[in-house]
């Protein structure tokens, strides 16, 4: 499908490894120009030369986006480099898993600075942005399925993914009156380096409440955050699109592949 994405400046925080990585890809395949974002300057120097080896209109940023500064600094890092921004992907994550009590303050401020406040920030910043240009814009939040049915262990990490439903909702009401669109995408077990380790070996069954019984893939994502992005969803703003091969449609997830009958 065509998103009618051509020239469209794209940020992606987030944007080297995983759904954000995937998303960069996507995006540029669709005529837009992005630039991403990271910690790794290892990660970041490959994608920029291997975006310049292919004639890509691609660029990385070294930033810390837990930090309002850098936030500012990757936006001005993509202005300068394209002019604007027209889609902002708030999409940097990360978990600690640990009883609640357990949690240290070191571990409860670094997820929730992650997690919540870089989507708060890099959603004023970019929205600053996209009111300047007086065109409007799009702010797409990942928020988890974890968001809508939280996990033991989790609990900082389910908090701040709550969270996000509450702040996109709010946004979008706020920014209405600029033509600016806030949506969240809230994907399901996804094949990332930040969930390899909490699969690891669980694998059955944490597939089991998966109704196609299998995890999903960065590029199963992609779709939702294009479409979402794009003009054919323009009166789409202030909710959240799952993506989770239906894990919570129903409390029996495995009935198709265990009743024995025809439909």
């Amino acid at each position: 499908m065509n998103y009618d994405l051509k020239d469209k400046v794209v940020a992606i925080t987030g944007g080297t490894s995983g759904i954000g990585e995937a998303l960069a890809h996507a995006f540029v395949e669709q005529g837009a120009k992005v630039a991403v974002c990271g910690r790794n300057q290892v990660k970041i120097d490959e994608i920029n030369k291997w975006a310049r080896e292919q004639g890509l209109p691609l660029t990385a940023v070294r930033a810390d986006i837990a930090m309002v500064p850098e936030i500012r600094k990757f936006a001005e890092a993509a202005v300068k480099a394209y002019g604007t921004v027209d889609v902002w992907v708030n999409n940097a994550g990360i978990n600690v898993m640990s009883p609640f009590n357990k949690l240290s303050e070191e571990d409860f401020q670094k997820v929730v600075d992650i997690n919540f406040k870089s989507y708060w920030y890099g959603a004023a910043v970019a929205s600053d942005i996209m009111k300047s240009q007086k065109k409007g814009g799009v702010i797409i939040n990942t928020s988890s399925f974890n968001e809508h049915m939280p996990s033991a262990e989790k609990a900082i990490y389910c908090a701040t993914k709550a969270a996000i439903g509450s702040i996109t909702r709010v946004f979008a009401v706020e920014l209405g009156k600029f033509n600016i669109r806030v949506v969240s995408v809230s994907p399901g077990y996804t094949l990332t380096p930040i969930n390899e380790k909490e699969i690891g070996t669980d694998f059955d069954r944490l597939v089991a409440a998966i109704p196609v019984r299998r995890f999903a893939t960065t590029d199963d994502m992609v779709a939702a955050y294009l479409f979402l992005a794009s003009d054919a969803s323009n009166y789409i703003n202030g909710v959240d699109i799952r993506v989770d091969g239906a894990k919570f449609g129903a409390q029996n997830p495995q009935w198709s592949w265990t009743y024995e009958g025809e439909l």
